[in-house]
C-alpha cells in the first residue's frame, strides 16, 4: 500500500510537487499545521518524546542525505549523456540511427531524484 503524504493543515494547504522527497518535507510541515493550531506550540514535546520541529528537520535531513548519496549517480548519468550526444551513441556501443537522445527523459535532477527515490508515494487530498 503506498504511503499516503497529508498536503492539508488547518489554514493552508500544498500540491504535490511530484519529487517524492520534497513532498515528504511538505506533508511534515502540513501535519504540524494540522497537529497544533499554533507554530509556537510546534516545540512542546508529544507523546513520542520529540517535538514537531525535530520531525520537520529529520525528514529534510533524510532527503538531503538521499540527495548527497545519489551525487554520484547524477554525476556519472551526466557524463555518460554527454558522452553519448558528444559521439552521438559510438562510445556507448549504440547506432547513431537510434534515437538521438536517449537520456533525455534524465535531463534534470528531479527527473534522476524522481527515477531513484521511493516511488508508489500518494498526496492526501483529505483532512
Amino acid at each position: 500500500m503506498p504511503e499516503t503524504l497529508r498536503m492539508n493543515a488547518y489554514y493552508y494547504s500544498f500540491e504535490p510537487t511530484g519529487c517524492y522527497a520534497v513532498d515528504k518535507i511538505l506533508s511534515a510541515v502540513a501535519s504540524a499545521g494540522k497537529g497544533f493550531h499554533n507554530t509556537e506550540d510546534w516545540n512542546d514535546l508529544m507523546s513520542d518524546g520529540t517535538t514537531v520541529v525535530e520531525r520537520i528537520q529529520e525528514v529534510a535531513n533524510q532527503t538531503a542525505y538521499a540527495i548527497e548519496k545519489m551525487r554520484p549517480i547524477v554525476s556519472a548519468a551526466a557524463a555518460l549523456m554527454d558522452r553519448y550526444n558528444d559521439t552521438r551513441g559510438v562510445a556507448v556501443g549504440i547506432a547513431p540511427s537510434e534515437d538521438a537522445n536517449i537520456f533525455a527523459e534524465w535531463d534534470t535532477l528531479d527527473d534522476v531524484l524522481n527515477k531513484m527515490s521511493v516511488k508508489g508515494a500518494k498526496a492526501d487530498d483529505g483532512d
